[in-house]
Parts: structure tokens; C-alpha cells; sequence
């Protein structure tokens, strides 16, 4: 059945022994529909089995440790979690979906639903696009699809969490690309590959805190 939650606050720690697990509840069923909640607390997976899967690790959320991910929504709104998730007794960063839900789960293969979250709708667990058209990416991966799938106009991609890894920037004709780390570290390198005299394109970088090296040719090669 689905859940409607509205106005809850949770100041306590959460513990699994080794399973799903979220700050106020587990399993966001379809349909749910979660406004105003905050949990303030911890959340802990205390073990992970030798046989566990990462699909299995993933859910982990600060509201949800996992959603009904199958064709159908779940929506929160206005919903905060301002505590650490912890997995085999050390901070968990691997989060999905800005750490407040952890990874979907369904019986149906090839099938995913609508997650809504705060204002942004997510694509999959890595990506979510805001009320404005913006892109907000999660992972390296998702930011290097967009900007390979980048049209002509303007791309803006904001990056919502630290990252480690490489990006490829490629010329594309007349596509403006502005990526802003919202003052997020980067470990990596980002390679912009361009030749002005051949089209109008251009890429821009703003609010990113390189954490490869203090030299910037080190980590931004054009």
C-alpha cells in the first residue's frame, strides 16, 4: 500500500543488522508520497555478508532505504536528512539519489518508475534534472553522458556531491556547456577537447575544487 507521510521529525539512530535500511522508514512503497520530514540521526548498516550484492548495499537512505521502483512515482518533498549513513562502520559516500533514499527496488526487470525528490526529478540514480532544466549529477558517469549527449543551445550541469574520476569534453557545434561544482571537490582530471576555429561551442567551468593537484594544468587539459 502506498505511504503518506507528512510532517515527521526522527532524532534517533538506525540500525540493520545487514539489510534495507532508512532514517524513518525502509520501503517506500508506489505512490508514496513523503512532505515535510526530517531525520536528524544516524543510520547504520552494521555488517555486510560476503554474498552481498551492490544492489543490496545501496539500500541505504537518511528517509528511505529503498523505493517501489517499478512504472510507478514516489514523491518527497521538502524532506531533509542531516545525519551520516554508515555501512560495515565507516561513513558511506557510494550514496544514491543525494543520500535520502537509497537504490529501487522491483520484481520487474527493465522497468523504472518516477522519483521525485526536493524539486528534482530523477532519470536514474546518478542523474535529476530541476524545475529550471538544469542537470544535477551524482556520479562521473552521468556527467560524462551529458556532456556527450550535449546539443546545440546550452547545457548547465551542476554537480550535487563530491567526485572522483576523468571526463572528456569533446567539441560540439555550437553547444555552450557550463558545468558548476556548487563548490564540490573533484579528484580527477577534465580534458576539453576543442578547435575554436571550427565552430562556436564553448565550455565553462565554475565553483569546482580540484583536489588532483594545486597546478591547474595538472587537471584541466584543453
Amino acid at each position: 500500500c502506498p505511504t503518506t507521510m507528512s510532517n515527521v521529525t526522527s532524532n534517533i539512530d538506525v540500525y540493520s543488522e545487514d539489510g534495507i535500511v532508512g532514517g524513518i522508514f525502509g520501503y517506500a512503497p508506489a505512490k508514496s508520497v513523503i512532505t515535510n520530514c526530517t531525520a536528524t540521526g544516524d543510520v547504520y548498516r552494521v555488517a555486510v555478508a560476503a554474498s552481498a550484492t551492490e544492489n543490496q548495499i545501496k539500500r541505504i537512505g537518511g528517509i528511505a532505504g529503498t523505493w517501489e521502483s517499478a512504472h510507478s512515482s514516489v514523491l518527497l518533498d521538502n524532506c531533509a536528512f542531516e545525519g551520516t549513513l554508515y555501512v560495515a562502520g565507516a561513513p558511506y559516500t557510494d550514496y544514491v539519489y543525494g543520500g535520502l533514499v537509497g537504490r529501487g527496488y522491483t520484481l520487474t526487470s527493465n522497468a523504472y518508475g518516477v522519483l521525485k525528490i526536493n524539486g528534482l526529478t530523477y532519470a536514474n540514480e546518478g542523474e535529476a534534472t530541476d524545475a529550471a532544466g538544469n542537470y544535477v549529477v551524482y556520479t562521473v558517469e552521468a556527467l560524462q553522458a551529458i556532456v556527450d549527449n550535449a546539443a546545440a543551445g546550452t547545457t548547465n550541469v551542476i554537480i550535487a556531491k563530491d567526485l572522483a574520476g576523468d571526463v572528456t569534453v569533446a567539441e560540439k557545434a555550437d553547444a555552450v556547456i557550463v558545468i558548476d561544482g556548487a563548490g564540490h571537490k573533484y579528484d580527477g582530471t577534465i580534458k576539453i577537447h576543442a578547435n575554436s576555429s571550427r565552430n562556436t561551442g564553448a565550455v565553462e567551468l565554475k565553483n569546482i575544487c580540484f583536489e588532483t593537484s594545486t597546478k591547474s594544468e595538472e587537471f584541466i587539459q584543453a
